[in-house]
């Protein structure tokens, strides 16, 4: 079919249509796309497909994944493309890309970390209806940062879910160039809410990170070590199914290569479908 008309964008070249529902942050089925480019529409995803592994299921429904980083040894590299169990039970598991390594760590509820350089290392999980957290949701990790990201265009990310695409990034958790914890919520127009600590995390200390979305009142706050630092009033939600090539979940970087991988240590990493209380985050102390 000949388009008698085309939009063009700001570089001269022919616009993809794109019709934005409710929380969707998608191509529509009615979407018209520009000669040469590519419907991403039934592109797989680069991380590990729901059925390549079982899991062990948590008591906690709400819970969507829960990655604990234990089948290591402790100064050794992943292996490439290792699997990285999701314990939660929806076999959310994730391939490991780069080599992150295992090391020691004295945590509540885990013995093992897993060490990014922040430059091509990551963890890959394949996009799911279950990371689509248009309502409420948490995002929870241990953590120990190396290093701030370099610059004020990079971040180093925690946990991000996006596509390729510039913006659209329903959520992700990172840290800034400050050093400050950065937690970015985005809708289907991509108008973003975000909420910032107001003071740098410490390096070479392990601490627990939160970041929380109440649906009900409508905040949106940041804990570290089980005390909130910050908060937001937003009407932001986070937009749903994606729409762009190679969409995913990254954990300790993007879902694809990038520059803005974490510089530092992930000792364990939780999603919920809800919004947590305190007393109902990762254990913070030994019972």
């Amino acid at each position: 079919m000949r388009l008698k008309r085309r939009q063009m964008d700001f570089w001269g070249r022919p616009a993809i249509l794109v019709t934005l529902v409710g929380s969707l942050c998608v191509l529509s089925s009615s979407v018209v796309v520009a000669e040469g480019t590519v419907d991403s529409r039934e592109r797989p995803s680069n991380g590990v497909s729901n059925s390549d592994f079982g899991g062990k299921a948590e008591s906690d429904p709400g819970v969507v994944a829960h990655w604990r980083f234990q089948k290591g040894i402790a100064g050794s590299g992943t292996s490439s493309s290792q699997l990285i169990e999701d314990s939660s039970g929806n076999n959310h598991h994730g391939r490991a890309v780069g080599g992150p390594r295992f090391h020691s760590v004295e945590l509540p509820s885990t013995n093992l970390a897993l060490a990014f350089d922040g430059h091509n290392d990551r963890i890959a999980v394949a996009d799911a209806r279950d990371f689509q957290l248009t309502k409420s949701l948490t995002i929870e990790a241990w953590i120990e940062v190396a290093f701030y990201p370099e610059s004020s265009s990079k971040l180093s990310h925690i946990a991000f879910r996006g596509d390729n695409r510039l913006g659209f990034d329903p959520w992700f958790l990172a840290i800034t160039e400050s050093g400050q914890l950065r937690f970015l919520i985005a809708n289907g127009l991509n108008k973003a809410s975000v909420v910032l600590s107001p003071e740098p995390l410490p390096t070479r200390k392990l601490i627990h990170v939160a970041a929380v979305l109440d649906d009900e009142v409508g905040m949106q706050s940041l804990f570290i070590n089980g005390e909130r630092v910050a908060t937001t009033k937003t009407k932001i939600r986070a937009c749903g199914p994606l729409g762009g090539t190679g969409p995913g979940i990254g954990i300790g970087g993007r879902q694809a290569h990038s520059n803005q991988g974490f510089r530092g240590s992930i000792g364990e990493l939780r999603i919920s479908a809800r919004a947590l209380t305190e007393a109902q985050f990762l254990p913070l102390e030994s019972e």
